[in-house]
């Protein structure tokens, strides 16, 4: 069979290397890289084969995936589900993706990353973001569509929708709980029976 070049990927195989080392709380006995025919390669451990598709499919579901908390009146804490970031060269955009009981108020948050060039600018600059210091924090903040996004700069963020005094705050997923979002994802897009 012929070998597929894709799976050659050094850095590929190495993703996959240090994703399943991550595994090593569930595998703790000695694990061993093989290959298939067609140069895929996979781990066999506890009797299981886990191929790198494995591994490509659960990148790939949790590809943009963020938990969302809100914080309401009197510092209350609320859970808005997953959410899903989506980014071009001209938005940021997150998505609603999960199955809650109730909605959140807002399922889509989407900033232009330009003012539209309809009127001049005194600076000329069209970009709708502003890089800032305070008290020794840099963020970058996103005004547009009547929106803001804060950058935290570390991989969260914070979304005042339609400039409201409700902060949607975006998290990463935590690895203690990439398995629980993989299966929740995946029962949500075979209820949808679409790609998230």
């Amino acid at each position: 069979m012929k070998q597929n070049s894709y799976y050659n990927s050094s850095p590929l195989r190495e993703d996959f290397k240090k994703w399943f080392n991550s595994l090593s709380e569930y595998y703790v006995e000695k694990k061993e890289m093989k290959f298939y025919a067609d140069g895929e390669p996979y781990f066999a451990v506890a009797g299981l084969e886990i191929p790198l598709r494995d591994f490509l499919e659960r990148r790939e579901l949790l590809k943009g995936i963020y938990n969302c908390v809100s914080i309401g009146g009197g510092g209350r804490e609320e859970d808005k589900g997953l959410w899903q970031k989506k980014e071009t060269d001209k938005t940021i955009t997150f998505k609603y993706v999960d199955d809650l009981h109730f909605e959140p108020n807002y399922t889509e948050i989407k900033i232009n990353k330009f003012y539209p060039k309809k009127k001049e600018r005194d600076d000329s600059n069209y970009n709708a973001y502003r890089d800032i210091e305070e008290d020794g924090i840099k963020y970058r903040s996103w005004f547009n569509n009547g929106h803001v996004l804060r950058d935290w700069l570390d991989g969260t963020y914070t979304a005042y929708p339609n400039q409201g005094g409700t902060p949607y705050i975006f998290e990463p997923i935590k690895s203690e709980n990439i398995e629980k979002t993989i299966k929740k994802l995946t029962k949500i897009k075979e209820s949808k029976n679409e790609t998230i």
